[in-house]
């Protein structure tokens, strides 16, 4: 399982969140936020329903997009 801080930014529920903080010892539970043109959406997730921004993670060979 992944380890996430205050301030990653991650996937929850298919959404782009940032974690706000973090609640509790063991399974954490967190607060996350996101900017949307609705307004500031709110959720609260535990570790396991979260994934890291793979783009951020994984390298990727695009040189040749940009020759």
């Amino acid at each position: 399982m992944a380890s996430f801080m205050v301030g990653d930014e991650v996937i929850y529920q298919d959404n782009r969140y940032i974690i706000a903080s973090r609640n509790g010892e063991g399974p954490y539970t967190f607060r996350l936020l996101a900017s949307t043109p609705q307004g500031t959406q709110v959720a609260w997730a535990n570790a396991h329903e979260l994934r890291p921004i793979a783009s951020y993670l994984n390298s990727r060979d695009d040189t040749s997009d940009y020759g």
